[in-house]
């Protein structure tokens, strides 16, 4: 396996040349072995956020087959507005966790 700095990955070679402004240290680690089999942290943030995007996604899903229901139906107006009114929370709600799904991937993949 290939040998890198462990403070600032570079090769080797890289710190071999002193115009490379190289970081110097002499902590080297193999690039693939027993430390990396694991996942990180960041890597189940990320898997996290993903999941929780696609939770609020099918959430929003559930709350436009659920209009799209109601609209068939034949309703009146206001049993209409009645029956979109019901739904609103879920729609805020799983928009809400979309949302904060993609930030927990975002910082996921900002701190990795």
């Amino acid at each position: 396996f290939p040998v890198i700095c462990a403070k600032c990955r570079a090769s080797p070679t890289l710190h071999a040349a002193p115009q490379s402004g190289s970081c110097l240290s002499q902590t080297w680690r193999q690039t693939s072995g027993a430390r990396n089999k694991g996942k990180s942290a960041m890597q189940w943030m990320i898997w996290g956020g993903a999941l929780m995007s696609m939770i609020g996604l099918l959430g929003l899903i559930l709350s436009i087959v659920k209009v799209a229901k109601a609209r068939r139906a034949g309703l009146s107006d206001d049993e209409l507005r009645i029956a979109v009114q019901k739904v609103v929370p879920l729609n805020m709600g799983a928009l809400f966790l979309s949302v904060i799904g993609l930030m927990v991937v975002m910082v996921g993949i900002s701190l990795s």
